[in-house]
């Protein structure tokens, strides 16, 4: 029976339990987040891994329209319920992208940074997403060492991606290994390479 039910649970949801969700606990991280995602009142937000419901409250007194999506049920019913927010049961990663100017923000599972963030990467509407990762991921992403990624150097020209902060890991409950990082992609309003040459741009990384 467990074999069962394992097997009928989102991927999402069994990615967590196999990889382990670290919720935030600290206020203070909850805030430095809530405010590097540099938020209008008017922006549509869309919460990755709402959790406990930490983040989501800080979003919600900011923002008069957000969407907070949780895979486990028992954590989606209990995040407490607020005027312009929406708490949806449902796996981030199969949702359709707004056709709307939307930002988005979260403490998405370690083991899920990846998908996440290629789903932000490829949402034409999206105007910034502000993610906790781990601080290697956050450093690797945004030049600390003094070189990038292929992925951030291939999406430069339209996407600006920016190292925010450095969480402890002692904001977390369960407590990671490792501390993490607040990682902003930001869409540039002028491409850095016109549209039509984009294609011949990434071509040329992918040779490099």
């Amino acid at each position: 029976m467990a074999r069962s039910r394992a097997h009928s649970q989102p991927a999402h949801a069994r990615a967590r339990r196999a990889f382990s969700q670290n919720f935030l606990v600290d206020p203070v991280a909850v805030r430095r987040i809530a405010d590097a995602a540099d938020l209008k009142p008017d922006d549509l937000v869309l919460e990755v891994g709402a959790g406990r419901g930490q983040l989501t409250t800080a979003l919600a007194e900011r923002c008069q329209r957000v969407i907070a999506y949780e895979v486990d049920p028992a954590m989606a019913a209990a995040i407490q319920p607020r005027p312009g927010l929406t708490v949806r049961c449902e796996d981030f990663l199969r949702l359709v992208p707004p056709e709307h100017a939307f930002a988005v923000v979260g403490n998405p599972p370690y083991s899920l940074t990846s998908p996440v963030v290629d789903w932000c990467l490829y949402a034409p509407a999206l105007t910034a997403a502000t993610l906790l990762t781990q601080l290697e991921y956050a450093w690797k992403r945004t030049g600390h060492y003094g070189r990038w990624t292929r992925l951030a150097i291939s999406t430069w020209p339209t996407i600006a991606w920016q190292f925010k902060g450095r969480i402890p890991r002692g904001s977390f409950r369960p407590m990671p290994r490792v501390d993490s990082g607040i990682v902003r992609l930001e869409r540039r309003e002028t491409p850095l390479v016109q549209p039509a040459a984009l294609g011949a741009y990434r071509r040329f990384v992918e040779l490099g």
